[in-house]
């Protein structure tokens, strides 16, 4: 996530002239671009179809290794099992895409001594993944009216915007993604 909102697309157009006659008046056209040296903070981020969520934010400069997705994975397990409704790893079903800290020896010997059942993600199809597929989308919409100053907002406006997901929407969205996934498993598993 950028913490400094250069909008979107969308709200960067502008008219132009068309050209032509002697009236117009031909302007360039700019193109709102980030620096290179724009803030961002790498979230990963847990959520359930009901809305339960578990977000951290990596340190400036870190990134995501095995090691570091395990440690998430058991801050999320703790987290869930302390809800109302409980989560742990036997009712828990495990979908997350193909990179390497979810793929490597280490992760999977961690979830196989846990007995997490997974769902693979088919490659190149990150449409599948459903916090790409929607959470992220959801989010990013939002974060294109705001900016934040430090990490702790961002953490905060992740876990907000999370929350204002209404319980019809993640409904909505679980069975969209069923749909489509029923759609590819009777293309014979090819992308449709």
């Amino acid at each position: 996530f950028y913490h400094r909102e250069i909008g979107n697309r969308r709200s960067n157009r502008c008219w132009i002239s068309g050209g032509g006659g002697d009236s117009a008046i031909d302007l360039p056209v700019q193109k709102v671009v980030r620096s290179q040296f724009d803030r961002k903070s790498l979230a990963i981020v847990a959520v359930t179809f009901t809305g339960k969520k578990h977000v951290e934010i990596v340190d400036a400069g870190k990134s995501i290794d095995s090691e570091r997705y395990i440690n998430f994975l058991k801050n999320m397990e703790q987290k869930f099992s302390r809800h109302v409704n409980s989560l742990n790893w036997q009712n828990l079903i495990l979908n997350h895409d193909n990179a390497r800290p979810h793929t490597s020896a280490v992760t999977k010997s961690y979830l196989d001594s846990k007995n997490v059942q997974l769902i693979f993600q088919p490659p190149y199809s990150p449409d599948f993944n459903f916090c790409d597929r929607f959470v992220f989308s959801y989010l990013e919409n939002l974060r294109c009216k705001t900016s934040f100053s430090n990490v702790f907002e961002l953490k905060k406006f992740i876990g907000n915007g999370i929350q204002e997901i209404s319980a019809e929407q993640w409904r909505h969205e679980k069975e969209k993604l069923i749909c489509d996934l029923k759609a590819i498993k009777n293309n014979g598993g090819n992308y449709v």
